[in-house]
Order: C-alpha cells, then structure tokens, then sequence
C-alpha cells in the first residue's frame, strides 16, 4: 500500500512541474489525478465481482506487475497524453491490486473487529507513510527531474510482487461468493446513502489536497521544499490517525467517530479558506490528515460488513467512489480556484461537503466480530 500510495499522492505536488514540462495549463495538469482516478473507477467494476470468484493471490500479482510496469512508463513520457495514457494504465492496474489488500485482511487476521480494525490501520498507515516519505521525495526529486520517482516506484513495485507470492497463501472464494456481488449489495440497507457520503468525504478532502501544492506556489509563491514540508506534515497526521486513532475510534459508535471528524475537519476547511500563511496551512494539515488516517479503517469496515461474501466487490467500489472523488476533485479544483485568486472557494466547498457526507450517515453500531 506505500507503492500504490506514493504513486497515487505523488502526482499532485508535481502539478506545477508537470504542467511547466508539458506546457499545458494548471487546470490541464489536473487531469493527470484524474485519469488516475477514471482508470481505477472503470476497471474496479470488473475487476471487484472478479476477485471474489478468484484465487486472491493470483489476482493480488497480475495488478501489481502492470502496476510496476505502467508506472515506471510514466518517466519516458515524450507528451502530456503519453503521459495521461500510463496514468489511466496504472490507476486500473491499482483497482485490481488494493482492493485485496482490504478483503484478505479479515480472511486472514479472524473474526475479531478491534483486531482488524487495527490491522486495517497499519494498511492505511502504509498509504500515510508513502505521504510522509514517498510523497515529499518526490516533490523533493522533482527539483532535479520530475521523473526520477516514477522508475524507483516501478522497480520496488515489481521486487515487492516477488515477495508477495512467496509470502502470501492461495485465497479461493466461499460457496456463498458465487451471488452476483451487485445484485447483493444492492439490496444491503444503507448501502447507497453510506457510499455517497464517502464519496462526498473524499470529494472535500482531494480538492484540497490536490489543490493545496498548487495554491501554495503558484498563488503564494511558496518554494517547492516548503510545500513538501507542509505535505510531510500532513503525512505525519495521517500516519498518527491510522496507528493510534483507531485505538480512539475503537470505542465508539461510528456515527459518533465521523461526527467527530467531520467537526475537526470542518474548521481545518474553513481555516484554510482564509487562505493563510504556509506555516499555517502545515499546522492545520496535522490534525487534517489525521483525522483521514483514522476514518479510512472505520470506514472500510463499515462498508464491508454490508456483505461478508462480496468483500473485494465491497473494497473495489470503496476505493472507486475515492478516486471518483479524485476525479471530481480535480475537474472542479481548478475552476475553483481561479474563481477567487485565493484558497476561500475550494475550503468552503470542502467544508460543506464534509458536513453533508457526516450527516448523511445514520445511527448504527459495529459488530464485535467480523464475519470471515
């Protein structure tokens, strides 16, 4: 999860550089998160029914050597649609790879929740480290060349696809697993209302994220080394939020523990919408991305308790409706904002949305145990 992390997050830092390179407009360079998220989104709604009729292990490989391979491509792009082609490529190779990171945590850590609910932060912290270390190299690399972090990604992307199929047993689907997934999950209480308040979470929280590099040095005329210490810190927080902050979340409802995150992280938003200085912006990105760490577990595990037989189903369209969030947040971002010079537009939105996705979920309770 720290490659496909730090291939994920690692684009957004390099916007400007990007843009610089291919000589393409800041709201165009943009499009290359949200290709990223595009390709993930298309192929997870086939990819998800498929794993959960499918040897886990297999499937986990196949994802990870094209992810390896479409990444490293990127460093070779001569143009900016060379470039938004690999990025489609490896957003799809991911959307097979993560998603059974998250369905076999359950098979094979057992049924008792607050245990998986912390195995599950030490996968989301694996997504936080590659912010804390991943992401800032390479806004950091990127001063001397912009590609240097896509063949690093690539090369222990394909070393690490060795390890796993030593490491990992052959995961072959229930009986149970044969229903349709989609038809199942249909029919699951709740289930549209909980995935459209993630998605509307995950909207708020990429178009700030996405957008924050950009603003930073381009509005504010930051240089590249803060704005990689102020996505460190961000980093840190999230990687704090999923160690310890499910250890917190653990001993509450969820509805309470999102209550809780949408408050802290709603006046983050509008902190950031006064468009402050950058030491401000790194001191509000802690508790921000923080708060992210920690919700991410108890999230996933909500979801996927929608139906125990469809996990990689479940998983997929978790991390779909993220990237969808991505992509969204890269097409509005942009517009957002050139609309008022200033960082106001973007943390409003991000803060009504984050209000809207909280309340949109209903009272409910985690089970003590995990179906597996």
């Amino acid at each position: 999860m720290f490659l496909i992390g730090s291939d994920t997050f690692v684009v957004a830092p390099l916007l400007p550089s990007l843009a610089k390179a291919f000589d393409v407009s800041t709201t165009q360079s943009g499009w290359l998160v949200s290709v990223y998220a595009i390709g993930y989104a298309l192929t997870g709604l086939l990819s998800g029914p498929i794993s959960d009729r499918g040897n886990r292990r297999i499937i986990l490989t196949l994802g990870m050597v094209v992810f390896a391979l479409a990444t490293a491509a990127c460093a070779v792009s001569p143009g900016f649609w060379t470039m938004f082609i690999f990025r489609f490529i490896t957003g799809g190779a991911a959307a097979i790879a993560a998603p059974q990171v998250w369905a076999m945590i359950p098979t094979l850590v057992g049924p008792d929740q607050q245990h998986v609910l912390r195995v599950m932060g030490y996968t989301t912290a694996g997504l936080s480290i590659a912010q804390v270390v991943g992401v800032p190299l390479g806004s950091l690399l990127a001063i001397i060349d912009w590609r240097i972090i896509f063949p690093i990604i690539g090369v222990c992307s394909l070393g690490l696809t060795v390890t796993l199929w030593y490491q990992i047993p052959d995961l072959h689907p229930t009986a149970a697993a044969k229903k349709v997934p989609y038809l199942t999950l249909l029919h699951a209480p709740q289930a549209f209302t909980r995935f459209l308040s993630y998605l509307a979470y995950t909207l708020a929280f990429f178009t700030v994220f996405t957008y924050a590099p950009t603003w930073l040095e381009d509005g504010l005329g930051t240089s590249k080394v803060t704005v990689a210490l102020i996505v460190l810190a961000g980093g840190i927080g999230n990687t704090i939020g999923s160690l310890f902050g499910v250890r917190l979340t653990g001993r509450m409802t969820p509805v309470r523990a999102i209550y809780l995150s949408a408050v802290v992280m709603g006046i983050a938003y509008l902190v950031l919408a006064a468009s402050p200085a950058p030491i401000v912006v790194g001191l509000v990105f802690l508790p921000l991305f923080a708060c992210g760490g920690a919700m991410l577990s108890v999230r996933m595990l909500h979801l996927q308790q929608l139906d125990s037989t469809a996990r990689g189903t479940i998983s997929t369209l978790t991390s779909t409706v993220m990237y969808l969030g991505t992509t969204v947040a890269g097409l509005i971002g942009g517009p957002l904002l050139t609309l008022t010079d200033n960082f106001a537009a973007i943390g409003i939105t991000a803060f009504l949305l984050s209000t809207v996705s909280a309340l949109m979920i209903r009272p409910s309770h985690l089970r003590t145990e995990v179906d597996v």
